[in-house]
């Protein structure tokens, strides 16, 4: 799937901001460098958004925005993925991310029923786009959702 064909299929505005800077930063390249995203650029989507380290087949989480947080009821930041798994939420978060790491290009998922236990009310659509700090290899994630009430939403194009 291209890049254009993949920013394409992102429904919420949002999260296609967020798609607009990494295809910016990126410049040809596998993705950009961690570094290279910074607060001032994610103004305004920075709550939805979450780094994951990645770490010998597993995740590390390494921020996580305040609308991350609040969903999540809890702060992650430093904790395993693999610590977590064992539920159909984690283990499809573990599969959706090593899936971006195997492939080196961006993934999006949704809008979709949440099946974090207490958000079944919301549907929610996740982006995952990789980082590269030497050009070659991903070595972490920017990820970003957005959520709605259940059946609510319909593409803000």
């Amino acid at each position: 799937m291209s890049e254009s064909e993949f920013a394409a299929g992102v429904t919420s505005e949002r999260l296609r901001h967020i798609v607009e800077i990494w295809s910016g930063l990126k410049a040809g390249a596998l993705a950009p460098p961690r570094g290279a995203i910074t607060p001032t650029q994610l103004r305004g989507s920075m709550p939805w958004t979450f780094r994951m380290d990645c770490q010998a087949g597993d995740f590390r989480f390494s921020f996580a925005g305040e609308r991350v947080i609040q969903f999540m009821g809890t702060t992650l930041s430093g904790r395993l993925l693999s610590q977590m798994t064992g539920t159909p939420f984690f283990d499809g978060m573990q599969r959706f991310f090593a899936r971006c790491v195997d492939v080196k290009a961006p993934l999006h998922a949704g809008p979709l029923r949440a099946v974090y236990p207490g958000k079944e009310h919301l549907d929610m659509e996740v982006i995952v786009l990789p980082l590269s700090d030497d050009g070659t290899t991903v070595s972490a994630l920017l990820g970003a959702f957005d959520t709605w009430q259940a059946g609510t939403h319909t593409a803000e194009r």
